[in-house]
């Protein structure tokens, strides 16, 4: 009996012993040593809005040496995307024993919205209604954004700090990219929309102001949609009458034209009217 008792203890000691070096060796083998930052997409030099160095910064954002198997990574992806605001981080791999993989976007810039705080100030968002940056209109020579590249949206106002996410507009965000969804799709440029204002309550009306370079105020045809249904369709629809009617000799891309969606025989058209 006590034999075996002694056999039993070597035995255990024998585990705790294995137990323990097998703690050290994944402790140490799965310790982070890399850090491999990869752009999914990202806009050509010339037009990039994020700095040189960029993947170096988001690699220094992670605890060396930590072990990879016990890391999460949300407070990394919520501290990156709020100190370098263009960034967007996709998704973060880890491979075995000790490297991780951030896969990352740059962020493009769609609407400017005025500051609630600041008449001077527009505040550029994504589609993801995340605040890429703050602009001052008097202090505009360092703004990594040009104002004429994105939509004003009209008859908003905010107060948030960049980085941001703002949540509190869902609906705003969904009709918006739907509607810029119906120009891209047409034009492969949302940015020949001047701005867009949404109205109404029981049922919503969105009208958007076409660009005109040649008028002083930049204020061109309106077009005008009603309801939330369908937005993409009717964008396009009326895009496409749009950029017909441009070619045109007697029509007029100002303010008295507008374009008006409508319903017909199972199908979206758009007509054109001219006060």
């Amino acid at each position: 009996m006590q034999k075996k008792r002694k056999v039993l203890w070597i035995c255990i000691s024998c585990i705790c012993i294995f137990v323990i070096l097998l703690s050290i060796v994944v402790h140490f083998a799965f310790n982070l040593k890399n850090v491999d930052v990869e752009f999914q997409s990202r806009l050509s030099q010339e037009n990039t809005r994020l700095e040189t160095g960029v993947q170096e910064e988001i690699s220094n954002y992670f605890d060396f040496g930590n072990n990879i198997i016990l890391m999460n990574f949300d407070e990394n992806i919520l501290e990156i995307e709020k100190n370098i605001p263009y960034v967007k981080i996709n998704q973060i791999v880890k491979f075995f024993p000790n490297t991780i993989r951030v896969y990352i976007s740059e962020r493009i810039p769609k609407y400017k919205i005025k500051s609630e705080t600041n008449s001077n100030e527009w505040i550029i968002l994504d589609e993801d209604f995340k605040v890429l940056e703050i602009i001052d209109e008097i202090n505009i020579e360092n703004a990594k954004t040009d104002l004429e590249d994105v939509i004003e949206i009209e008859n908003v106002s905010l107060t948030v700090s960049e980085g941001e996410f703002i949540t509190n507009l869902p609906d705003l965000n969904a009709d918006l990219n739907n509607i810029v969804a119906g120009v891209y799709g047409r034009t492969e440029d949302f940015s020949i929309v001047k701005s867009i204002s949404i109205s109404g309550t029981e049922e919503k009306v969105y009208t958007l102001t076409m660009k005109n370079d040649a008028r002083e105020d930049g204020s061109g045809c309106r077009i005008l949609v009603s309801g939330e249904n369908d937005l993409t369709t009717k964008i396009f629809v009326a895009i496409s009458t749009f950029e017909a009617e441009l070619s045109s000799s007697d029509f007029l891309n100002e303010p008295s034209t507008t374009i008006t969606v409508f319903y017909s025989n199972g199908e979206y058209k758009a007509i054109k009217n001219t006060v």
